[in-house]
């Protein structure tokens, strides 16, 4: 179950659906290009392609409170829940109520940071890896 959409947002023209671990091809007829991403209640900064493209450029989107984290809080805030319900000790309840006030922390208090574009640089090559690719080159 998905429980957070994002949208790619191309020069304030073209919407895209951005689903989880799939590339999104996104054309560059015209420069320069503005891409953001919104979710409906935030909006990341702009990233701006102002020059020609030569190859292919990867950009990954982060969220602060991505599906396995908001998953993942839920779940161990009703682990101590039941912890909590079985030793009637205060501590796990204040626990229980940790994860989900990071989340909603994240999402109401800190909007500028809560969706992030950032450049995916590709590793040079080194002697060392051109040598174990040569390895496992078949004729």
């Amino acid at each position: 179950m998905r429980v957070l959409t994002l949208w790619v947002v191309v020069n304030d023209n073209d919407l895209y659906e951005l689903k989880e671990q799939r590339p999104l091809i996104i054309p560059a007829d015209k420069l320069p290009i503005r891409i953001y991403v919104k979710n409906g209640f935030h909006l990341s900064k702009p990233f701006v392609i102002s020059q020609p493209l030569t190859e292919n450029f990867f950009i990954d989107i982060g969220c602060e409170a991505d599906n396995e984290r908001l998953w993942g809080s839920i779940l161990t805030s009703s682990l101590l829940f039941v912890v909590f319900i079985a030793t009637h000790l205060q501590l796990f309840i204040i626990m229980a109520n940790l994860p989900l006030f990071y989340i909603i922390y994240k999402f109401f208090f800190n909007p500028k940071e809560f969706i992030t574009i950032e450049k995916l640089v590709r590793k040079k090559k080194t002697p060392e890896n051109k040598k174990r690719n040569q390895r496992y080159q078949f004729p």
